[in-house]
């Protein structure tokens, strides 16, 4: 098992989250444990800990995600989810628009938005009331 995604400037930070995340879902491996600051020290839990390499690699792949979803949350400060259901035939023509234009899903919908705003050619005005 390679432990080298946890050795850089953010170290400390990942051992954090690899204790925090043992803790919450694994808590009998943490159970009168002491927290790991460092990768020396995650080394020395999991060498006590009874895991087996296949559990191990299992934690610190799920460790790996879960820092991921924090960062991308991080940087997507100005940023929401949304969750709507769209006809089949309109996904298709999504993944097709993105796949032709070497976009994501989500860089479609947004150009298409803004430039319906900006444009306004396809969605009919609404008369004032």
């Amino acid at each position: 098992m390679d432990y080298s995604w946890f050795k850089d400037k953010d170290e400390r930070a990942k051992c954090a989250l690899a204790w925090s995340w043992l803790e919450k879902n694994k808590p009998r491996l943490t159970w009168r444990a002491e927290p790991f600051t460092k990768l020396t020290e995650l080394l020395e839990f999991f060498d006590h800990s009874g895991a087996s390499d296949e559990e191990k690699e299992l934690y610190v792949d799920k460790i790996k995600r879960r820092w991921s979803t924090q960062k991308t949350r991080e940087k997507a400060v100005e940023k929401k989810q949304y969750n709507f259901v769209l006809p089949l035939s309109v996904n298709a023509v999504l993944d097709k628009l993105a796949e032709e234009h070497e976009l994501s899903r989500t860089k479609v919908l947004e150009m298409l938005i803004l430039s319906e705003e900006q444009h306004e050619l396809y969605l009919p005005k609404q008369p004032s009331r």
